[in-house]
């Protein structure tokens, strides 16, 4: 037998279910789906319902988007076709002989930025984009306006790359709540890629620098504490995704993989050139996401999901536990 994990997934599924077939994982969106390759190239959004049998890893292949017979990576979330393994870099691998802590080699580009791939960003902007700058030009006058604008114009660049890197869609857009009604019940703020794109565009953050639930610090400037709202922002993305899905779940181990990737852009294009005290700020607000995980609301949902499954499973057994995969 094989000492890699082999699974069988859906080739394909409708709104109704899944056809016949093994699924050991499933990938959450929005909808909780997996996602095809985008529209323009003729793929569509394949649905498929998590469930309990959920291993951790994606039940479609990360190179052509289908299911089938997959290979799954015992380090990250993604799986891969036999076939596909070779059209990925993997040279010829015959799969009977791998071992069952094979690691694929998409694993090490979570954590950094690799070089001729593509995965760079500009760091050209001496004063910041044109864009960036219209939407803060109020607050020109600030000494660290230039300053500020060239590190918000390589944070766009950054959220720009994540939403393309691997199940960046998942976090692109804001959770459906209608499709997921208990998720607000757990996730208090929600976030995703393209809000704080557009928000850093259009200049929001003047406004949610007064409203917001950071504590502003007064040794802060503007441009600081819009700064700062940016990157909680980012961080509350993958914060949220470990808030609400279970440990270990397909979707918990992918925003383990935005979240490294995050932290790859984050270390070697904004850390060293971040404000002291912006640094700090950002340090304690990890810090609370922190506690707030160990306060218990992610172990809550959890038992409140389970007790909705035993209930279910009372009256109609046949039926799968409800989804419990989203960002």
């Amino acid at each position: 037998g094989n000492n890699v994990v082999i699974s069988t997934a859906p080739m394909d599924v409708d709104d109704g279910g899944e056809e016949e077939g093994e699924s050991v994982g499933s990938v959450g969106s929005n909808v909780a789906g997996v996602r095809g390759k985008d529209e323009d190239e003729g793929k569509e959004e394949v649905a498929v319902a998590a469930s309990e049998n959920d291993d951790g890893n994606s039940s479609h292949c990360i190179v052509c988007f289908e299911g089938g017979n997959i290979v799954c990576c015992s380090k990250c979330p993604r799986a891969y076709h036999p076939k596909c393994l070779a059209k990925d870099g993997h040279g010829n691998i015959n799969v009977d002989l791998l071992p069952s802590d094979w690691q694929c080699n998409r694993c090490k580009k979570d954590f950094q930025i690799m070089v001729g791939s593509g995965e760079e960003i500009s760091q050209k902007y001496a004063f910041g984009n044109k864009k960036i700058r219209a939407a803060y030009a109020e607050s020109k006058d600030c000494s660290d306006y230039n300053y500020c604008c060239a590190l918000l114009s390589n944070i766009l660049d950054i959220l720009n790359k994540l939403k393309s890197y691997d199940y960046g869609y998942i976090f692109s857009e804001p959770v459906d709540v209608d499709d997921v009604p208990d998720y607000l019940e757990v996730v208090h703020t929600p976030m995703d890629y393209g809000t704080v794109s557009e928000r850093l565009e259009g200049g929001n953050y003047v406004d949610l620098i007064a409203s917001d639930d950071i504590s502003r610090d007064d040794e802060n400037s503007t441009m600081e504490e819009i700064l700062l709202h940016v990157l909680c922002d980012i961080e509350r993305v993958h914060h949220n995704c470990q808030l609400y899905n279970r440990k270990g779940s397909s979707i918990f181990r992918i925003g383990d993989v935005h979240a490294s990737k995050w932290n790859a852009y984050f270390s070697q294009y904004i850390l060293e050139r971040l404000p002291e005290n912006v640094q700090r700020d950002l340090t304690l607000f990890r810090h609370s996401c922190e506690l707030e995980l160990k306060e218990g609301n992610h172990s809550k949902r959890l038992d409140k999901a389970e007790k909705s499954n035993e209930n279910k499973s009372s009256t109609i057994p046949s039926k799968s536990p409800p989804s419990v995969v989203n960002q």
